[in-house]
């Protein structure tokens, strides 16, 4: 979500306090502002148990000795919840692609489409020389952010399917489009 180029994944020894315990052995992963939340979290898992496989034998050795944390460096994050996948259309084109990448699929992002709840699950970032704020071409729907423009990919009308973004403005031929 905040648009980080890399991350990990730690073996540590569990003690009283959520992730505070020693730490066994790190790998670092770098993060493809392609990927969506749901490959990285794939990925990171399968390396995770790759690490664990491969260090615990080394732990049980003697091999590896436990280095404590250093807890200022640490990071929380909070639960995402329903309200934060909320667009606001204020933010940068690449805050939004990220948002979009990071809160799928729950608890999805979203905005309004004449009125009604728009669940966007994929899109790319245009820059297209317009001030409009939306503008809808034959094969893309653009949303003016506030440097750039956002092109949903694959959304949802509220009450409808998850379609690809040609699909979706097919159904959309005589309608104007305010999105908020």
């Amino acid at each position: 979500m905040n648009g980080d180029s890399e991350t990990g994944v730690t073996l540590m020894r569990i003690d009283q306090e959520m992730d505070h315990g020693p730490l066994l052995k790190q790998i670092e992963y770098q993060i493809s502002k392609e990927k969506k939340y749901e490959e990285i979290e794939k990925e990171l898992a399968e390396i995770g148990a790759q690490i664990l496989v491969d260090a615990l034998p080394d732990y049980l050795n003697g091999k590896i000795i436990p280095q404590e944390q250093d807890h200022n460096q640490a990071t929380f994050c909070k639960k995402y919840e329903r309200p934060d996948g909320r667009i606001d259309w204020s933010k940068s084109a690449e805050q939004i692609y990220n948002q979009i990448r990071a809160l799928n699929p729950n608890p999805g992002v979203w905005t309004t489409l004449n009125n009604k709840t728009l669940n966007i699950f994929e899109a790319e970032i245009v820059d297209y020389n317009s001030q409009e704020k939306t503008i809808k071409e034959k094969s893309r729907l653009l949303i003016r952010a506030f440097d750039k423009y956002v092109s949903p990919t694959l959304l949802q009308l509220e009450g409808k399917k998850i379609l690809p973004i040609k699909d979706f403005l097919n159904g959309l031929r005589n309608i104007d489009i305010h999105v908020q």
